[in-house]
């Protein structure tokens, strides 16, 4: 919670909370309830940030089951790029909370 509260640039740090689908979304929707995000930036963070995951799970599931893996590497690559990210938005706010 403290992570999604106190980021240095907020919206994205929710953003990014709703990107990971290990954070658990009522934990980001408490967060920006207790923010007072309004609606519209509230309801633009959920789409930007679900839609990466969301397409991952839909190509990647169809690419599975129709064998096609050049699909399948693209989305692995695209997930790794994802993941990438995350660790990089983490490591930046690591080190501003250090400064």
């Amino acid at each position: 919670m403290d992570s999604l509260t106190h980021h240095r640039h907020p919206a994205l740090g929710l953003t990014v909370g709703y990107m990971v689908p290990i954070i658990p979304s009522v934990l980001v929707n408490y967060a920006c309830a207790t923010m007072k995000i309004p609606h519209k930036n509230f309801i633009l963070m959920v789409a930007v940030g679900m839609f990466p995951t969301l397409a991952l799970y839909a190509f990647g599931g169809d690419a599975l089951f129709k064998a096609n893996y050049t699909r399948l590497l693209v989305i692995v690559v695209l997930i790794v790029i994802i993941l990438l990210l995350t660790r990089f938005v983490h490591q930046r706010r690591v080190e501003a909370a250090t400064k």
